[in-house]
């Protein structure tokens, strides 16, 4: 095939359209032999054999790639990515790492590491890891690297321990769709919205009334459509129903600022302010309809009027269950 754009060739040093062929090459790369499928420009002028910058004629860059593929080796823009989510150049990334100064730049162009700076270079991927290099080796880097980095560094962790907290409450609520849950699949992103949409309709809400909604709507939900709004599981509580798990659950959409939370010293309590809209395409008309109705009625109840109530509409309450699950069965008894 011709290349669509003319290209000088270096034998006749002239501007031809080149024929582009396809040829195997074996290329040696630290004692180990790669077979690659090379491109080469041929001159339709003195049909001279040549190269071109464009990715696939460097049979060396190939092999590279292949080494790099078989030995679980990061690629340059790889190594560009982890420095640049650092904030930091070329030269005092390498510094940090206790490479030689150019060194950065000549992987980031191509070059293959050796294994030791590979292995580096994996363990500066994790942000706790870079941290532990760092306090060990902070004096390499000048004060306002050591200032860009140390921002950056603290953002990375934030959102890792946000992350971790994500794969906890994912991992404490993979359980299968059963009549402790409503008999519905447990998503955190719908959650989070559901909470938001709630908060929507009446902010602020003490946390009794985020974990005690949340307990009516799930059951009147599975009371008119045979399922729950989340999936949660609730727990027989000396106050009444409550929600599983609940000071998890609010962490993460704290720390998410899903929410936002204000501490009430005069009653020693906390409650939730609106602070994000949520994605109304996760729920229908009757579904928000629902939310509305509850939140803004229990909204209006005093925690222990809507303690009181719950007393009254879960049956059998007794000291002797507390702890145990709530069956969505008694949602036949729950009424507004």
């Amino acid at each position: 095939m011709k290349e669509n754009k003319k290209a000088l060739c270096p034998e006749c040093d002239e501007f031809t359209i080149p024929e582009i062929i396809e040829k195997e090459e074996k290329v040696i790369i630290r004692k180990e032999e790669f077979k690659v499928k090379v491109k080469r420009a041929i001159c339709t002028n003195c049909h001279a054999e040549f190269g071109l910058s464009e990715y696939g004629f460097d049979e060396k860059q190939i092999a590279y790639d292949l080494y790099r593929k078989k030995h679980n080796y990061l690629f340059p823009d790889d190594i560009k990515r982890i420095r640049e989510k650092y904030g930091l150049r070329q030269k005092p990334f390498s510094r940090l790492l206790g490479f030689g100064e150019i060194t950065i730049h000549l992987y980031e162009k191509g070059a293959l590491p050796d294994e030791t700076h590979m292995e580096m270079l994996k363990l500066a991927e994790n942000p706790e890891n870079i941290k532990k290099i760092y306090e060990d080796n902070k004096e390499a880097i000048s004060d306002s690297d050591r200032q860009i980095f140390e921002n950056n560094l603290q953002k990375l962790l934030d959102e890792k321990k946000k992350n971790k907290l994500r794969e906890i409450i994912i991992a404490l609520f993979d359980y299968e769709p059963d009549i402790y849950s409503g008999y519905k699949k447990f998503n955190l992103d719908y959650f989070t919205n559901f909470i938001k949409l709630l908060l929507k309709f009446k902010s602020p809400l003490y946390k009794t009334h985020l974990v005690k909604i949340c307990c009516y709507l799930d059951f009147l939900k599975f009371k008119n459509d045979g399922c729950s709004f989340t999936g949660c599981r609730y727990v027989v509580g000396p106050y009444g129903p409550f929600l599983d798990q609940y000071d998890k659950l609010f962490c993460y959409l704290k720390d998410r600022n899903a929410v936002e939370t204000v501490i009430d010293f005069k009653n020693n309590a906390e409650y939730f302010n609106f602070t994000e809209e949520p994605d109304i395409s996760l729920f229908s008309e009757k579904d928000m309809k629902l939310i509305r109705e509850v939140t803004e009625k229990l909204g209006n109840l005093t925690p222990g009027e809507l303690s009181n109530k719950t007393h009254k509409e879960f049956p059998d309450w007794n000291e002797k269950i507390i702890g145990q699950y709530i069956s969505f069965e008694d949602a036949k008894y729950l009424k507004l």
